[in-house]
């Protein structure tokens, strides 16, 4: 039956291809121009919001629905209760795609193709296009109504209109009827001559379906009566969130996705704070500060654990996955346990279930090899943002076990500023992560559950290089102090003052280089300028861990004296300190034969202790994406952790 598109469902319709000959149903009425005299036809709104609740009389159940049109954006929705069942249905002639979520299950339909759409589907200039506002109520002067007179409608005064339609390729014939309120009546949502009642009497064509599910056509003929009223009719653009668009969280097979996933910024060094919060039955919110240098092959994390059993103090982790070690550090008790790195934590690959790599910004994300389809806009901690959906199926998480993985990433717009946007022009700054998942395998019973987390104060430049400092974890057989002098005067102000992190930064990593070893080796730097103005930067010299690590393709590590004779050498021959200042490179040079072990520190208010600096830069930023496994199995990370070696405890 051809009914009013913008008052049912597609489900409403039994939508025939097949042509069925006849002529209208004189028992019902006759097609006919227009009789009488009456007010003028009521304008119809290109954009509302309205609820209807639609009364099948003949068939004996209701429906109520909360329509959306938007017709200069070229867009339709509708929410649907039926039966106890909710749906949301989207229609976006943009991709020419209808999304249709029940439950947890969603289907995509081509609307170019589908017998039936709510908002209509027509080609403008070649283009897929919304019905226009009047074919989609089947009302306005064209579908030739008949003005009846005033009557009250649920206690409204409204102006009656009356029309007869015949749809000779479905044989049906019915009387549409509608109601609107007269111009003087003031609604709850503003609007003028709103619609208040549609009923439609008729009778038309019955089909049985056929062996393939076709509509066959019987020589018997139903009659049907269907009552739609109107509630709530808000004319003028709809501000509600999402309202165009699918609920988050659903990952439909087919969809068009409209914008590309954003382009990555390079990261090779950043940090960035999580809040990870754990739901029922963990009920919990965990916070952690992870640091990320590429350039290294380092990370770093710091965190509080919390709950029974766990250590109190604060931990610290470094990742040196040019050794293959993690170092966890007890902040307030100044001790360390050192071991291979875990296989499955957080950014740790494995090729063979033994040896760990760092994995690339790319492999967390699983660009090429997932499809991210575009979500649209919403709001996350009142930020505007836009998300991308992905599904990761069978995805390794653990010893005999796999999962599946939804991950949701929302992204700032465009129109919001940051740091990193105001100094690294990236545009996308990452807000949330949501993961959903089912873990199966080697466990009981499938484990099914979620995890929000939200990212904060991201940063793109260099970090405290305390936070990959892993002196505590070596005594003095192990390491060697050291100082060097820098060759220009009165720079601590110019440069370390103003740019302590990325100095330090720079000092750690132009030193590790020079001494041909891991950035972890090089340790509590410290700048102090004398009353002379000559810039003295002390620092720690580590020698190789005596304990083996588990990364693939292992850097091999020179001895402690062999790095002090490479460090000397390379500072004869001319050592540039390297850092970011402001914005621009700079490279100071270190005075040549400067390197020394036998020294006394002048005590000067001009000091700067970079330990004194926990804390600036905090973060996780993809780590997120799977530390959902990882809370599953007891948060090893805010544990005592999983390791079998120590060096110094």
């Amino acid at each position: 039956m051809d009914l009013p598109r913008g008052l049912v469902i597609a489900s409403f319709l039994v939508s025939v291809s097949l042509f069925v000959g006849g002529e209208p149903d004189p028992n019902v009425c006759i097609p006919a121009p227009p009789t009488g005299e009456g007010p003028p036809l009521p304008k119809l709104p290109t954009q509302y919001r309205l609820r209807i609740e639609a009364n099948i009389k003949n068939k004996d159940y209701s429906l109520e629905m909360q329509e959306y049109l938007d017709e200069p954006g070229n867009r339709g929705a509708a929410d649907t209760l039926s039966r106890g069942f909710e749906s949301h249905t989207s229609y976006d002639y943009k991709t020419g795609q209808s999304i249709t979520t029940v439950g947890d299950r969603c289907f995509v339909a081509n609307m170019s193709t589908t017998p039936f759409n709510l908002y209509g589907f027509e080609l403008v200039d070649g283009s897929p296009h919304i019905g226009g506002i009047n074919d989609i109520f089947t009302f306005g002067g064209k579908y030739n109504e008949t003005y009846i007179g005033q009557e009250y409608v649920r206690g409204i005064l409204t102006n009656h209109w009356q029309n007869c339609m015949y749809i000779e390729s479905r044989n049906q014939t019915y009387l549409l009827d509608y109601f609107f309120s007269i111009p003087s009546h003031k609604t709850a949502g503003g609007g003028a001559e709103i619609p208040v009642r549609a009923v439609m009497n008729g009778t038309g064509q019955t089909y049985v379906p056929g062996p393939g599910g076709e509509p066959i056509p019987l020589p018997t003929r139903h009659s049907f009566n269907h009552i739609y009223d109107f509630f709530e009719v808000i004319p003028g653009p709809v501000t509600e969130e999402r309202a165009f668009e699918p609920p988050l969280g659903f990952v439909c097979e087919d969809r068009i996705s409209e914008q590309p996933f954003p382009e990555l910024f390079d990261m090779d060094v950043f940090n960035v704070g999580v809040e990870l919060a754990v739901p029922a039955p963990a009920n919990r919110i965990y916070s952690i500060w992870e640091y990320y240098n590429y350039k290294a092959n380092i990370v770093a994390f710091q965190y509080q654990p919390w709950g029974v059993g766990e250590p109190t103090d604060p931990l610290k982790e470094v990742h040196d996955y040019n050794l293959g070690l993690s170092f966890q550090i007890d902040i307030a008790k100044s001790s360390c346990k050192v071991g291979p790195i875990p296989v499955y934590t957080g950014e740790a690959g494995s090729d063979d279930g033994e040896h760990v790599y760092l994995r690339s910004i790319s492999s967390f994300l699983q660009l090429g090899k997932v499809n991210w389809v575009y979500e649209g806009q919403s709001i996350r901690r009142k930020i505007p943002v836009e998300s991308w959906i992905a599904q990761i199926n069978d995805y390794d998480a653990g010893p005999g076990m796999t999962s599946n993985m939804t991950l949701e990433y929302f992204f700032a717009n465009e129109s919001w500023s940051s740091a990193a946007k105001f100094h690294h022009a990236v545009n996308h700054i990452p807000v949330a992560l949501d993961v959903s998942y089912t873990i199966k395998g080697n466990i009981p019973i499938p484990i099914k559950s979620s995890v929000s987390q939200h990212f904060f104060a991201l940063n793109y430049d260099a970090f405290n290089p305390y936070m990959t400092d892993v002196s505590v974890c070596y005594d003095s057989k192990d390491s060697k102090e050291l100082a060097i002098d820098m060759e220009q005067k009165y720079i601590f102000d110019v440069y370390v003052q103003n740019s302590t992190n990325s100095f330090y930064f720079g000092v750690v990593n132009s030193l590790a280089k020079a001494a041909n070893v891991t950035a972890s080796r090089i340790s509590s730097p410290l700048a102090i300028e004398g009353s002379s103005g000559l810039m003295t930067i002390y620092f720690k010299l580590l020698g190789i861990p005596p304990v083996q690590g588990d990364v693939v393709n292992m850097t091999q590590q020179i001895t402690l004296d062999e790095s002090h004779q490479k460090l000397d050498k390379s500072i004869n021959e001319g050592l540039m300190i390297t850092f970011r200042s402001e914005g621009q490179i700079v490279d100071l040079p270190v005075a040549r034969k400067s390197l020394r072990a036998d020294f006394v520190a002048p005590v000067t208010s001009g000091g700067f202790s970079v330990g004194a600096l926990v804390g600036m830069g905090i973060g996780m930023f993809v780590l997120g994406v799977l530390i959902a496994v990882g809370v599953v199995f007891g948060m090893s990370r805010m544990s005592k952790g999983p390791f079998s070696y120590k060096t110094q405890e």
